[in-house]
Order: structure tokens, then sequence, then C-alpha cells
């Protein structure tokens, strides 16, 4: 088998990461926010 697919894995798996650490942020500076307004 060749590994020709590894890179695109690789790069799905960090943009669902990315996403997944980007909706926590959101959601945590929106919870914070939210009592100071």
């Amino acid at each position: 088998m060749t590994r020709q697919f590894s890179g695109i894995e690789d790069l799905n798996g960090g943009l669902l990461l990315f996403c997944f650490i980007y909706y926590s942020t959101i959601k945590i500076v929106s919870t914070f926010s939210l009592p100071s307004s």
C-alpha cells in the first residue's frame, strides 16, 4: 500500500482539531462575555 493519501488525512485531522479548538474558544469567550454585558 502507498502512503499518497497520508497528507490529506493529516490535513483533515488538523482541520477537525482546529475547528474543535476554535468552537471551544468561541463558546468559552461567549460564556465569559455574557455576564459582563
